[in-house]
């Protein structure tokens, strides 16, 4: 099979209320993460004191969807701010839509607690449509807040 970049065709936050989100997490900025201007980003919202998005939900995220399965073998991101807590997610049962719900209905692929800057995470060959970036401590922006940016994400196949 060929190795290479595979179109996203459509990206979306992720923010379950289930998990103790607000359902959403700045949900107009998310193109912003693949729109080649690594000057502008998804942020997450702003959470106070706790690097683990206040202490009140697991993770927020970045739903990528490759607009049919593919061969999948590692996520590219450009992050502002760090460090970064990163998860790959996949979703544990096949299906033409992703699960929206909870981060439980995804299963981790692979995961770093020290993202920064363009780095890529790999992981073992899997087939899917859907592709969760999922944030579990963000880095910190000052005066006791803590916020995420993803400037670029991509997805090799």
């Amino acid at each position: 099979p060929a190795v290479g970049p595979v179109t996203i065709a459509k990206i979306a936050d992720f923010d379950p209320k289930a998990d103790g989100g607000s359902g959403a997490e700045n949900s107009k900025l998310a193109k912003r993460a693949i729109d080649s201007k690594p000057d502008t980003a998804w942020t997450t919202e702003r959470y106070r004191k706790l690097a683990a998005l206040g202490g009140l939900k697991p993770g927020v995220g970045l739903l990528l969807d490759l607009g049919e399965t593919h061969r999948v073998t590692s996520v590219s991101l450009t992050l502002q701010g760090a460090p970064t807590s990163i998860e790959i997610r996949v979703p544990v049962t096949a299906a033409d839509t992703a699960p929206m719900r909870s981060v439980s209905q995804w299963r981790k692929l692979a995961a770093t607690d020290e993202g920064q800057g363009t780095f890529t995470i790999d992981f073992p060959a899997e087939r899917t449509q859907f592709v969760l970036v999922y944030l579990t401590s963000l880095p910190p922006v000052g005066d006791g807040y803590f916020r995420g940016a993803v400037a670029e994400v991509s997805v090799i196949g």
